[in-house]
Parts: C-alpha cells; sequence; structure tokens
C-alpha cells in the first residue's frame, strides 16, 4: 500500500520483493533444533537493547537517499545524531512492516553515520508479541538497506553492534507499557556522533535465514517474519507539549517531588533535559489527573533516569500518554531540570476538515471529541494512550467512523482495518491485534469481530478500494459465518461461546441475545452489500437468506405490552430485563418491521426509564469469573439500561434509520456529562475508567453524518448524499473529505449551501420536504421551493 504522503520519495525497489541487506544483530542465538520436529532450547529471549553504527564516506550527496529497515522489536533510527525513523509499525511477526525513508536531508560530504537504538522486548507487550523462531531469528535483529547514489548500504557484518547495559530490564507493571530504566553513565558518550571512536565495539553478527525448507538464500524475505511489508502510514508526528506549570529549573539537594500538570491528556515521547552532577536519579510516574495514580504504587514508575553529569538530554523509548507527570529527584548537590516536555508521536491529522453550529456546546463536543480520537492514532486506533495502548478490535470501528469524516489522511483508517483482520484458525478475530492479548488469546469478543465488519463495509463506502476490500472480504465472510454454529432452529444465535461484551453497560446477554443478534444481522447485510459490489453474488444471496432466517426469529424478543424488545431468552422463555441496545441493533440489523418504528424511537433517547449501571461495577475477576454478571439492581420491568458512549453511535445510526435524525444532535449534548469529567478528551464510560476513550468520540461523526447529513452517495464518493437536518440548531456548517476533496454544507432552516468537488444527490427531506435533486460538481445556492 502506498504511503499518502506526497514526499514520499519513488523507492527504487518498488516492485523488489528481495532484499539487499541481511539481518544483524550483536549475537547469534541459537533458538531452536534444526530438526523437522523442533523445540525451543534454553530460551535467550530475554528483553535487550542492542547499539548500531555504521560509518561510511560521501564524496558527493546524493540528489536522494532512499532507505528502508525494520527490526525486531522496535528501533530508533539516527543519520548524524538527527533521528530519522521509528518503527516499525504494530504488526503480526509473520506480515513484518519495514519503515521507508529518504536520508539525504540529514546527509553531508565526509563521514556520515547511521546508527540505531534496537529494543527487543522479550515478553508480548500490548503492541507486539514474539515471532515463532526459527534456529537464529525471532530474539531481535535489525535489517536494512539505503541507496545511496551509485552505491548501496546495507545491513551486514560490517556494522559495530553493542550489547547496551544501560538499560535495565523490568517487568511492566501491565499499565503503561514496559518500563525504561536508564543509567546514562553506562551509555557510550556521543556514541551517535560521526567521529565517535567505536573500534573497541564488537562487530554485528549475521543472522542466518536458516529453516526447515530454507532454499540457500540468506537474504529476506523469509522465516519467522514472511514478505515485509512497506509501512502503509507516515512517520508519527505532532506538536511538542509542555505543562502549564513551568519546571522550577534550580532543585535543591535531598529528595525532591515535583508534580507537572500538562493541563490535559498528551501522548508521545517524554524528553527531559538535565544538569547536575553524575548519578542523579529522575524518577517519573503518570497519571490522568492531580491525585497519584490510584493503586499502583512503584509500579506506576515508568521512567527511571540517572544522569551521566554535566548536561544531559533524555527521550523515551515508547509513547507514554499521560496529563500529570510525578516526578522524584534525589541529588546531594542540587541538579538543574532545563526542560520537560512531550513531542508527541501521533497519525497526522491534516487541516480543513470542520464542524461548527448554533449551539457552542456542540462545538466544543466535536472538537473534545477530535482531540480524543488523535491523542488515540498512534500506529494503530488504540483504547487509550494513558493504560493499555492496544488495538483493540471494536473501538477501531468508532475510530475509523470518525477519522474518515474529520481527516483527510485516511491512510490509519485503512490500515487498521487490515491490521485487525488477524483471524484465529476458526475465522474469529482477536478482541486485540498485534499484541500480548493476541497472542495469549485467552478469550475473544464476538461482538467486536461483527463491528469490524461493519468498518469494512464503511472503508468501502468512503474510499471505494477495491483491492482492499476484495483482500479482506474473505475474513469478513468467515466471520460472520463463524457464528452458524450457534444459529439455533429459529434463527437466532444462543450461547454464543466467548466474552459477549455488547458494552460496559449492564446489558444481559445470557442464552439468545438480542444486541448480539441485532449486530449479527448488521453484518449479514453488511457482507452482502461487500460481496454484491465484488460481484459474488453467491455469498450476498446467502447472507440475506441468512438474515431473512434471523429476521423471523428475532421477534421472539418482541415484549407487545411494553413494546420494546427484551435483552434476552433462556431457557425458551423471554426475560424482562432490557436496553436501550436491544432496541438500536434491531433497527440497525434491519430486524424491526416498519410499523415499530416509531414506538422504539423514545427508547432511544433521554428520559426518566433509563438507568445509567455498567458491569464495570463488578470486577471482571474473582467472583464474576466463577458466577458470570451479577443480577440487576434495579427494576427491569420499568427501567431501561442506557448505552455508555462507545455504543452510542449504533444508538444514533438506530435513529436515523428510524427517520429521526433530528434527534442525534440533542442526543449528543449528552457528552456533557464527559466535558464535566475532563475537558479536554472523553472518558470511557459516563462515570468512570479513563479519561481519554476513542471509542467514546463518536459525536465528532455524528454530527457530520447524520446533522450535517454528508455521506457517500455510492462508493469513493464517486457521488456525495447531503441530508441536512437540523433538529433545534439554527445553523449547521460542516466540512468533510472525500478522495476528490473537501466536502462543505451550511445549512439553514431557508437556505442550503453546497461545494462539492463530486456530484451530489441533495435530499431537503429534513429542511422543508420536497424530493432530493441532482446536482453537479461546484458551487450551489438553494432554496425551498
Amino acid at each position: 500500500m502506498a504511503v499518502s504522503d506526497p514526499r514520499s520519495p519513488v523507492w527504487p525497489w518498488r516492485e523488489e520483493v528481495a532484499w539487499q541487506g541481511r539481518w544483524i544483530w550483536d549475537r547469534l542465538p541459537d533458538l531452536e533444533s534444526p530438526g523437522l520436529v523442533t523445540r525451543p532450547a534454553e530460551d535467550p529471549r530475554s528483553p535487550s537493547w542492542v547499539l548500531m553504527r555504521r560509518r561510511f564516506e560521501l564524496a558527493e550527496l546524493p540528489e536522494r537517499a532512499v532507505a528502508r529497515l525494520t527490526s525486531d522489536s522496535r528501533h530508533v533510527m539516527a543519520v548524524n545524531g538527527a533521528v530519522v525513523a521509528r518503527g516499525p509499525v504494530r504488526s503480526a511477526p509473520n506480515r513484518l512492516h519495514y519503515d521507508q525513508v529518504d536520508l539525504s536531508g540529514a546527509l553531508r560530504v565526509g563521514t556520515n553515520v547511521i546508527t540505531a537504538v534496537v529494543r527487543y522486548y522479550g515478553s508480548p507487550t500490548p503492541w507486539w508479541f514474539p515471532a515463532r523462531p526459527t534456529r537464529h531469528l525471532g530474539a531481535g535483529g535489525m535489517l536494512l538497506e539505503a541507496s545511496l547514489g551509485d552505491t548501496w548500504l546495507v545491513s551486514d557484518d560490517t556494522w559495530k553492534a553493542l550489547s547496551c547495559e544501560a538499560w535495565t530490564a523490568a517487568p511492566s507493571p501491565g499499565i503503561g507499557g514496559p518500563p525504561e530504566i536508564l543509567d546514562a553513565r553506562l551509555l557510550p558518550k556521543g556514541w551517535t556522533d560521526p567521529d565517535f571512536d567505536d573500534s573497541e565495539w564488537p562487530w554485528a553478527t549475521i543472522l542466518p535465514n536458516n529453516h526447515f525448507g530454507f532454499d540457500g538464500d540468506q537474504h529476506p524475505p523469509g522465516l519467522p517474519y514472511g514478505s515485509l511489508v512497506a509501512r502503509p502510514i507516515t512517520q508519527l508526528s505532532g506538536t511538542v507539549r509542555r505543562p502549564v506549570n513551568t519546571p522550577p529549573g534550580e532543585i535543591p539537594p535531598g529528595e525532591q517531588r515535583l508534580t507537572l500538570d500538562f493541563g490535559q491528556v498528551v501522548s508521545g515521547t517524554v524528553v527531559m533535559e538535565v544538569d547536575g552532577e553524575p548519578g542523579v536519579e529522575f524518577s517519573l510516574s503518570f497519571g490522568e489527573g492531580l491525585e497519584t495514580v490510584a493503586g499502583l504504587g512503584d509500579r506506576s514508575e515508568l521512567i527511571r533516569y540517572t544522569s551521566p553529569g554535566g548536561p544531559s538530554r533524555f527521550e523515551s523509548f515508547d509513547s507514554i500518554g499521560f496529563r500529570i507527570a510525578h516526578l522524584r529527584v534525589s541529588s546531594s548537590a542540587g541538579v538543574r531540570l532545563t526542560k520537560l516536555e512531550v513531542h508527541e508521536r501521533l497519525h497526522p491529522r491534516t487541516t480543513g476538515p470542520s464542524f461548527s453550529c448554533s449551539d457552542e456546546l456542540l462545538n466544543r463536543i466535536w472538537e473534545v471529541g477530535r482531540r480524543t480520537l488523535d491523542i488515540c492514532s498512534h500506529d494503530a486506533y488504540i483504547d487509550c494512550p494513558t493504560r493499555e495502548q492496544r488495538a483493540w478490535v471494536g473501538d477501531a470501528a468508532t475510530s475509523s467512523a470518525v477519522d474518515l469524516v474529520s481527516n483527510s489522511n485516511w491512510d490509519l483508517a485503512r490500515w487498521n482495518v487490515e491490521l485487525t483482520a488477524s483471524p484465529r484458525s476458526d475465522g474469529m478475530l482477536p478482541m486485540a491485534a498485534a499484541g500480548d492479548l493476541e497472542f495469549l488469546d485467552f478469550t475473544f469478543i464476538p461482538d467486536f469481530a461483527l463491528h469490524w465488519v461493519h468498518a469494512l463495509e464503511t472503508i468501502r463506502l468512503y474510499t471505494g478500494d477495491r483491492d482492499l476490500v476484495g483482500r479482506l472480504a474473505p475474513a469478513a465472510e468467515r466471520v460472520v459465518r463463524w457464528f452458524l454454529d450457534y444459529q439455533g432452529g429459529d434463527g437466532l444465535l444462543d450461547h454464543v461461546a466467548g466474552w459477549v461484551f455488547i458494552d460496559w453497560a449492564a446489558v444481559s446477554t445470557r442464552g439468545r441475545c438480542a444486541a448480539l443478534n441485532g449486530l449479527w444481522g448488521r453484518a449479514l447485510l453488511d457482507l452482502a452489500s461487500i460481496a454484491d459490489w465484488l460481484g459474488n453474488t453467491g455469498t450476498a444471496n446467502w447472507a440475506r437468506h441468512v438474515h431473512q432466517e434471523l429476521r423471523g426469529g428475532f421477534e421472539s424478543f418482541w415484549d407487545p405490552v411494553r413494546e420494546l424488545y427484551v435483552d434476552h431468552i433462556t431457557d425458551g422463555s423471554p426475560r424482562t430485563p432490557t436496553s436501550q441496545h436491544a432496541q438500536a441493533a434491531a433497527i440497525v440489523g434491519e430486524l424491526v418491521p416498519a410499523e415499530r418504528l416509531a414506538l422504539l424511537v423514545p427508547h432511544l433517547v433521554e428520559s426518566e426509564r433509563l438507568v445509567d449501571t455498567y458491569w464495570g461495577d463488578e470486577p471482571i475477576g474473582g467472583p464474576r469469573l466463577r458466577e458470570g454478571p451479577p443480577p440487576p439492581h434495579w427494576d427491569v420491568h420499568d427501567r431501561i439500561v442506557k448505552a455508555q458512549p462507545g455504543f452510542r453511535p449504533v444508538v444514533h445510526d438506530a435513529l436515523a434509520r428510524a427517520g429521526r435524525p433530528d434527534l442525534i444532535a440533542g442526543a449528543c449534548r449528552d457528552w456533557s456529562r464527559l466535558l464535566r469529567r475532563c475537558g479536554t478528551s472523553f472518558g470511557e464510560t459516563w462515570t468512570a475508567g479513563t479519561s481519554s476513550h476513542a471509542w467514546s468520540s463518536g459525536p465528532t461523526r455524528d454530527l457530520v453524518v447524520h446533522t450535517a447529513g454528508i455521506v457517500p452517495g455510492e462508493p469513493g464518493f464517486a457521488t456525495a448524499r447531503v441530508v441536512p437536518c437540523l433538529g433545534d440548531l439554527e445553523w449547521i456548517r460542516a466540512v468533510t473529505p472525500s478522495p476528490a476533496g473537501l466536502i462543505s454544507v451550511k445549512a439553514r432552516p431557508d437556505e442550503v449551501s453546497i461545494d462539492s468537488p463530486v456530484p451530489v444527490i441533495f435530499d431537503p427531506t429534513h429542511l422543508w420536504g420536497g424530493h432530493p435533486r441532482e446536482l453537479g460538481p461546484g458551487h450551489h445556492e438553494i432554496t425551498p421551493p
């Protein structure tokens, strides 16, 4: 997949699979016996840090100097001391990606040096898990090749590789990522400079490409890393963030504790510059609020830096998310802290897309939603930057939908739907991709896989990318078909295995779950649309046939007295508890007779009957692990469980399908509760969890899609469809991207202005009635007839 950054060079190996470089490391591990049936020897795969250097001469500067590189597990590469690449992006280890960079801006005539810090994590992290080893590969390594005009520079045994003891391996606290403990006194001073004397460093060791079935070529590609794939997104970047309370500068002797508030949740590498005696220890822990990181004790420490003496600079290897930095400094003679800041490492956002309206609260909600997504947009859409940084499959469906309407750079949306398409052998997707949870595979969330199918359909509609959708369509079909083993004779799914999550809200899911069946119904129709578009009529017809069976069985959930759908059926009997989730999923799954839609609408908007409760009140382990969720503590006959922010996009989509998009802007005002909790990012639930969770950014999409009413009319925006719905607003203005450029809509009750690079179907149904009309590309001023 091509990187969309127009500054990317044209790679001379675009059609070349084989590499000229070789995998190198500081040692030659022996990971397994070479026989057919292999078993690991004494496991050498402990965490390690290796410093790589390669000095070279240039008589003249090349017009371009393009390089590609990768590593196991992560690298920071510099040319003449200037960092040019951080990577690779997270992915399954058997589909390892490589970075692509142009080195020319950092080169100079004379002596040059390429350096890299390569960190091998050893144990799985939320964003990485180890490869299945071959004899020598799978326990760390780096691979590089660069075109320097008429010559090539490749990774081989002419490099220097130093196993560095400056870093100390430490167990992960299970939150916030692996700690970084660096004693800079043990770090070779000036080792990234071209004139550094590395004569005492050991030469790098070439890692043979041997594996069972080895064909004799020692160059990649090969096992265990697969074909090696070009990085699908640009290098991460962002704003330098500094604390709102200025660091004190001079810190007196003794043990001192400082609290630095950055004013909002930030996400990136922590940079610290200090000056003082050698051996001063700086310890940093982090939190989302002014309180100490609760319940973690010393485990909350993620950075411990021991200064080498004199002026020194530290930058964390991994990205850290936080608002508050708690700094502990211990010195005998005092020390000077000249800088403590964060260099954000986020997926780039373009300027242009925007939303505004006559309600300043909604304007703020839209902006905070976009910021929340930004700090969760790393090399994947992550749940939150302050805790796990995992690529949860369900969270990403909302994140990609928000990104598609608020960012012209769709690379991450494309990449994430591919990253998370990592099926198990049975076709089910992991609940979080390319990290420890996929590696452990101790459970899965079946409804997250259904959200992934919907995300693929959304990608189809927005991008029209046949190659991407065609490659992933088989995974979508396998996900949908996975549920067939749980389909009873009435067409309904029953006792589905795994963690049927639905939402943190306390939805009853035992037995036949209405919300899960509704989401399966939506996925069946999504699959049918994808298959029709790709010309696979057999799959499309099958999916619609199963949907009809499901529609017939779904009637069992209907409660004619209360005029709503109940949450679940057990032992053949409908149970009393009900939720917004059951109603919304039934509507988006198109399982509701048309005459009932109006009956369900009141249950989808705020009312005194809604109960705000969630299973997070009870720990997942302990009694819940043995006995399941606790029984409801509310009046299940009269009350309806309210959806948490993460499920609300489904609720809002249901309102639109029920013909009431006019209610969605008002529903988005519920996010004022989250603003009161944190004014700069949205939290995980209405009352608890982290304060920066991208799945809560739904209004940033919904106000564009449902209120401004801008959606693709055909895949890839061959046409746009504009159906403004002001609701109680006096005016709206939205600018949203398409592959052909930005589409702008301004709407008042008596006038609509549209600027579009593509043809538009304008539908005035919710403004002043009438029939849709076709408009060509360009500018249009439209008034009521």
